[in-house]
């Protein structure tokens, strides 16, 4: 059978069993495809008419889940995709989802509570005594249950707060200590900026200025650093670990200790940069080499390590 040719952006819906989801972007289905929300199996269409696998639509089905079966490395590639993908699990829109079926599991809880109560009261109805001892069973049943559904509220405040502590602020200007995860700085001009122990992860900071910027201990996991000018900025001690550095300028840079493990590093210019102590355990160097396990400083090859294209 011909494979279907798609575009990314139309919107699809998803049938699970007998419930269709939708419509979702196509963006949003490969995330459920990493994540394991979604299945090549999971039947999709665009009309809620012609169903088919997701199988049949190639443009759907995200590159690391692709090539899951190529190797160890890409096998890594998909699991490093799926804790990135974890990590977005509590942004606003996961979040308002996952806060929805809770409320509506609540909603259903409390129905059901109360049609208890009716029958309840229906059994009694020609006893006083009985009413009595069941108009104080639901005073006490309702209590319970504001106490439950308080403490439930209680719980899903306090989950929030710790994905999000209120602090992420994009549109805030560089300063140590800054909330900047997930925010978008393509391109910005942030030349000597200090951002010590700044919280930046898979920032996108693609083709931005960062010379000489301080970045000391700043949590850069994941972020988006390709083309990014680095020249001269102090990364030590700083959290890389599956940054995307394809040719961005590391010339004179420090990144002493710093945690590059899985990092991409292709095309970049490290002329002068300090690597000492930095960890590259499995990060993808320059020539598309991959840095064996105990990498400390330097990219330890063998001739058994996988290589990489650009």
């Amino acid at each position: 059978m011909t494979k279907s040719k798609v575009g990314v952006n139309n919107l699809w819906y998803v049938q699970h069993g007998d419930e269709v989801q939708g419509p979702l972007p196509a963006k949003l289905i490969a995330r459920y495809l990493i994540l394991g929300r979604v299945t090549l199996a999971t039947k999709v269409s665009q009309d809620r008419t012609d169903w088919r696998p997701v199988s049949e639509f190639p443009a759907l089905i995200p590159n690391e889940l692709q090539n899951a079966d190529s190797g160890r490395f890409a096998r890594e590639r998909l699991e490093a995709a799926r804790r990135w993908e974890d990590e977005r699990a509590w942004d606003e829109g996961d979040y308002q989802e996952d806060h929805a079926e809770r409320r509506d599991h609540e909603e259903e809880a409390e129905d059901k509570e109360q049609h208890a109560v009716r029958r309840r009261a229906y059994r009694v109805r020609d006893s006083e005594e009985e009413k009595r001892k069941e108009r104080r069973f639901a005073l006490v049943s309702m209590i319970a249950i504001a106490l439950f559904l308080g403490g439930i509220a209680a719980v899903a405040i306090n989950e929030a707060w710790i994905a999000d502590p209120g602090l992420r602020d994009c549109s805030v200007g560089p300063a140590p200590g800054v909330q900047w995860n997930h925010c978008s700085r393509r391109g910005a001009v942030l030349t000597e900026a200090r951002l010590i122990d700044a919280s930046m992860v898979s920032m996108d900071l693609t083709s931005a200025s960062l010379r000489a910027a301080r970045l000391e201990r700043a949590n850069l996991s994941y972020a988006t650093l390709v083309g990014a000018s680095l020249s001269g900025a102090n990364l030590d001690d700083a959290n890389m670990v599956g940054a995307d550095l394809r040719d961005a300028d590391l010339t004179g840079a420090t990144l002493h200790a710093t945690n590059l493990a899985y990092a991409d590093l292709r095309g970049a210019n490290i002329t002068d940069a300090d690597f000492s102590d930095a960890v590259l355990d499995r990060a993808i160097w320059l020539d598309g080499r991959i840095c064996g396990e105990e990498s400390r400083g330097v990219c330890r090859q063998t001739d058994m390590d996988p290589a990489i294209d650009r």
